[in-house]
């Protein structure tokens, strides 16, 4: 192992602090780019929603690796009550599962999924292979009223493509 390998394989908390600065501001750079591809996708798979002013408070990619899952949950506070949780589906298979008031569901890819984040949700990814997922929260902007459609029971996703 060369000297400088050794130096990065053992690096310490300040090092790792500043590549984690150097990381965030590129990726800050390249967040403005993102936003024109990102946007639409969004927007057509919010529609059903109905919302007069969408707004976008969260988005990210998730990752689930192969044999592993997410414990049964309820997500609480900050937005959450309000937002609607759509799942777009990038990487997945059919043994990849999304468990929702005990009812499991594989959200298949091509099409865009509101979760209900409020009710008891979990997930298992039974595949050989990583299940990836592009998350975000969407609620209405429009006025000082904002909005949240009930869930319906029974119903743990919609097909919003």
């Amino acid at each position: 192992m060369r000297r400088d390998e050794k130096r990065r394989a053992h690096a310490g908390p300040r090092d790792r602090r500043a590549a984690g600065r150097r990381l965030a501001a590129a990726q800050a750079g390249a967040g403005r780019g993102r936003r024109r591809w990102l946007l639409p996708v969004m927007a057509q798979a919010a529609a059903p929603c109905g919302f007069a002013r969408p707004v976008y408070p969260k988005a990210m990619l998730a990752r689930l690796a192969a044999g592993r899952g997410i414990d049964t949950h309820v997500d609480h506070g900050g937005l959450n009550p309000l937002a609607h949780k759509i799942h777009v589906p990038l990487e997945t298979g059919p043994r990849a599962t999304l468990t929702v008031r005990g009812a499991p569901f594989h959200l298949r890819a091509g099409h865009a999924w509101e979760v209900n984040n409020l009710a008891p949700h979990g997930a298992f990814n039974g595949e050989d292979h990583d299940r990836i997922h592009f998350i975000f929260e969407v609620l209405e902007g429009a006025g000082v009223e904002w909005s949240r459609r009930p869930f319906t029971p029974g119903r743990a996703t919609a097909d919003a493509a």
